[in-house]
C-alpha cells in the first residue's frame, strides 16, 4: 500500500529578512535542538518558516530578540546593540 506525502503547511518566507538555519539557531541561544523544539511546543520560541518539509528556517532578529528577551526575564542585564 502506497504511503501518501506527509502534509506541511509552510510560514510565509520574506526574503528581506536574514533567515538561519538550526545550527545558527543553536549557536545564538546556546540550546539543544531538542530544548528549541521542546521551547516551540509550549509556544515560547519563535516559529520557523518552513521551505520544504525537511528544511526550517528562522528569523535571525527574531532569535536574538527571544534570547534578550529570556535573559532579561531571568533577571540578568542585558547591553542591546552590542554586536
Amino acid at each position: 500500500m502506497a504511503m501518501s506525502p506527509q502534509c506541511w503547511n509552510p510560514q510565509p518566507f520574506n526574503p528581506k529578512f536574514n533567515w538561519i538555519r538550526l545550527d545558527e539557531v543553536k549557536a545564538i541561544v546556546f540550546r539543544s535542538e531538542q530544548v528549541i523544539y521542546a521551547l516551540m511546543g509550549k509556544g515560547s520560541f519563535p516559529v520557523p518558516a518552513k521551505l520544504s518539509p525537511r528544511i526550517s528556517v528562522w528569523r535571525e532578529d527574531e532569535v536574538k530578540q527571544w534570547l534578550i528577551d529570556s535573559t532579561k526575564a531571568n533577571g540578568y542585564a542585558v547591553m542591546e546593540g552590542a554586536e
